[in-house]
Protein backbone atom coordinates (compact mmCIF):
# COMPACT_ATOMS: atom_id res chain seq x y z
CA UNK A 1 0.00 0.00 0.00
CA UNK A 2 3.07 2.23 0.76
CA UNK A 3 4.38 2.08 -2.95
CA UNK A 4 1.09 2.91 -4.20
CA UNK A 5 -0.42 6.46 -1.91
CA UNK A 6 3.59 7.09 -2.93
CA UNK A 7 2.91 6.87 -6.75
CA UNK A 8 -0.03 9.06 -5.90
CA UNK A 9 1.29 11.69 -4.12
CA UNK A 10 3.66 12.02 -6.37
CA UNK A 11 1.71 12.12 -9.28
CA UNK A 12 -0.73 14.69 -7.99
CA UNK A 13 2.22 17.05 -7.48
CA UNK A 14 2.86 17.26 -10.71
CA UNK A 15 0.80 18.95 -13.59
CA UNK A 16 0.04 17.32 -17.32
CA UNK A 17 2.76 19.13 -20.04
CA UNK A 18 0.08 19.33 -22.35
CA UNK A 19 0.33 23.17 -24.03
CA UNK A 20 2.87 24.16 -21.46
CA UNK A 21 1.47 22.64 -18.21
CA UNK A 22 -1.60 24.72 -18.87
CA UNK A 23 -3.71 21.47 -19.25
CA UNK A 24 -7.01 21.31 -17.49
CA UNK A 25 -7.23 17.28 -17.70
CA UNK A 26 -7.25 15.18 -14.15
CA UNK A 27 -5.65 12.17 -14.18
CA UNK A 28 -6.94 8.77 -14.36
CA UNK A 29 -5.73 4.90 -14.26
CA UNK A 30 -7.19 2.81 -17.39
CA UNK A 31 -6.06 -0.15 -19.04
CA UNK A 32 -4.40 0.22 -22.10
CA UNK A 33 -6.34 -1.69 -24.98
CA UNK A 34 -4.60 -4.14 -27.04
CA UNK A 35 -5.43 -5.81 -30.37
CA UNK A 36 -4.11 -9.29 -29.14
CA UNK A 37 -5.24 -11.67 -26.48
CA UNK A 38 -2.00 -12.91 -25.59
CA UNK A 39 -1.09 -9.65 -23.94
CA UNK A 40 -0.60 -9.13 -20.48
CA UNK A 41 -2.87 -6.46 -19.12
CA UNK A 42 -0.66 -2.92 -19.33
CA UNK A 43 -2.27 0.13 -16.94
CA UNK A 44 -1.14 3.14 -17.49
CA UNK A 45 -1.98 6.65 -15.43
CA UNK A 46 -2.53 9.37 -17.88
CA UNK A 47 -4.85 12.05 -18.63
CA UNK A 48 -7.87 12.27 -19.04
CA UNK A 49 -8.25 15.01 -21.89
CA UNK A 50 -5.76 13.00 -23.73
CA UNK A 51 -8.43 13.28 -26.76
CA UNK A 52 -7.18 16.72 -27.22
CA UNK A 53 -4.31 16.23 -29.97
CA UNK A 54 -3.91 19.79 -31.15
CA UNK A 55 -0.46 20.94 -31.87
CA UNK A 56 0.50 22.18 -28.36
CA UNK A 57 2.40 19.06 -26.97
CA UNK A 58 1.38 15.61 -24.99
CA UNK A 59 -0.45 15.00 -22.68
CA UNK A 60 0.68 12.98 -19.95
CA UNK A 61 0.92 9.27 -20.04
CA UNK A 62 3.17 6.55 -17.54
CA UNK A 63 2.93 3.15 -17.74
CA UNK A 64 2.52 1.62 -14.34
CA UNK A 65 4.58 -0.88 -12.90
CA UNK A 66 3.56 -4.21 -12.02
CA UNK A 67 4.10 -3.74 -8.09
CA UNK A 68 0.98 -0.88 -8.30
CA UNK A 69 -2.67 -2.18 -8.07
CA UNK A 70 -3.99 -0.14 -10.80
CA UNK A 71 -7.40 -0.44 -8.99
CA UNK A 72 -6.74 0.97 -5.64
CA UNK A 73 -4.62 3.60 -7.47
CA UNK A 74 -7.83 4.14 -9.86
CA UNK A 75 -9.97 4.57 -6.59
CA UNK A 76 -7.85 7.33 -5.60
CA UNK A 77 -7.70 9.28 -8.38
CA UNK A 78 -11.77 8.86 -8.12
CA UNK A 79 -11.68 10.04 -4.74
CA UNK A 80 -13.71 6.70 -3.80
CA UNK A 81 -13.61 6.60 -0.09
CA UNK A 82 -14.07 2.40 -0.08
CA UNK A 83 -9.54 2.14 -1.18
CA UNK A 84 -8.91 -0.70 1.07
CA UNK A 85 -5.75 -3.43 0.42
CA UNK A 86 -7.86 -5.92 2.50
Amino acid sequence: MFFLIRKYLATMSIHCPFDDGKCQGQFVCQKKSTKTSVETDVWFIGCNRWWDKSKKGSHYFEKLKNDIDPILLGKLFNGDETVSNK
